[in-house]
């Protein structure tokens, strides 16, 4: 089992910007996945577990950073 990483934000420059980082430090030990959401829409927010593949629907610690 490797490390999975969902990483969202409103901009997706910065989100693949911050992914590259993780995955030039880390290598294959993560994995990580970037999905533009805007957390104050509450209609992006509702499903948005759902709507991803199923491998990464599984999460154990989410952290919310605004």
């Amino acid at each position: 089992n490797s490390l999975r990483l969902i990483l969202t934000a409103r901009r997706f420059d910065v989100l693949s910007g911050v992914a590259a980082e993780i995955n030039s430090e880390v290598g294959d030990g993560v994995k990580t996945m970037t999905v533009q959401l805007d957390v104050s829409k509450v209609e992006e927010i509702h499903g948005f577990v759902d709507k991803l593949p199923e491998e990464w629907r599984d999460i154990d610690v989410l952290v919310n950073n605004a």
